[in-house]
């Protein structure tokens, strides 16, 4: 009487480093969330409305999402993650409209900014979790590029986490410096694995690292100019 082995976890260099990247953003996310969020119950934080709760959840579920995928890869279950995928993809969606209402009716800014210039902020990083997303999907039977977009898409859709997790980081800048210093670590991380694995920056590392680091200075740009200042009034009354 024969046995079928059930498919064990294959850790590679390649899908234990997407692994290790997934559970270092969920211990950030958890880290940045854990006062106001994640433990509020016993931190005395202030009470959140309905909708940032409802934003809360689906946040978190995309990050543990991210790394059920990348464990499911490891465990050589590719039919299992298909499924798991496709619901990533509306949960994205749903992300993207929610995350635009928030930061709209709900962002609180820190003091260095006001409301107006501060909505810059979220919105980036809400686009290019977007853009990083749909070029996953467009590339879903490329593992190799598939993989990183979605990386790029976690760390960019984390940076509020980042950014309140440097309160716990003295030698870092608090705040959106802080949180760009934290998301170029993990750039740097792929950069790193990258070149030790084959030689070369990927493709998908090249342009999408690029692109997150214009759109550091870019957010302060924006968030100083005038036309900025008059769109994101309109949004906001």
């Amino acid at each position: 009487m024969s046995t079928v082995a059930a498919p064990s976890l294959q850790l590679t260099g390649e899908r234990r480093f997407f692994l290790a990247m997934a559970v270092a953003l969920a211990i950030c996310t958890f880290a940045g969330f854990a006062r106001s969020y994640y433990l509020m119950t016993y931190t005395g934080a202030a009470s959140l409305a309905p909708l940032v709760h409802v934003h809360g959840a689906l946040f978190t579920t995309w990050v543990l999402l991210f790394g059920l995928q990348a464990s499911l890869i490891s465990a050589r279950r590719p039919d299992i993650h298909v499924v798991t995928g496709a619901i990533g993809i509306g949960l994205a969606i749903v992300m993207i409209v929610l995350g635009i209402v928030v930061a709209i009716t709900r962002s609180q800014p820190p003091p260095v900014f006001t409301r107006e210039a501060f909505l810059i902020f979220p919105f980036i990083a809400i686009g290019l979790f977007a853009l990083f997303v749909a070029c996953a999907f467009v590339n879903r039977h490329r593992p190799d590029y598939h993989k990183r977009y979605m990386l790029l898409a976690t760390i960019n859709v984390v940076f509020p986490a980042l950014a309140r997790m440097t309160a716990l980081l003295p030698f870092l800048p608090r705040g959106v410096l802080g949180a760009m210093i934290i998301a170029n670590l993990f750039l740097a991380a792929l950069v790193l694995f990258d070149l030790r694995s084959s030689g070369r920056l990927h493709p998908v590392t090249l342009w999408g690292g690029i692109l997150t680091l214009i759109c550091e200075p870019l957010r302060f740009v924006i968030a100083g100019s005038a036309w900025w200042s008059d769109v994101a009034r309109s949004l906001i009354n």
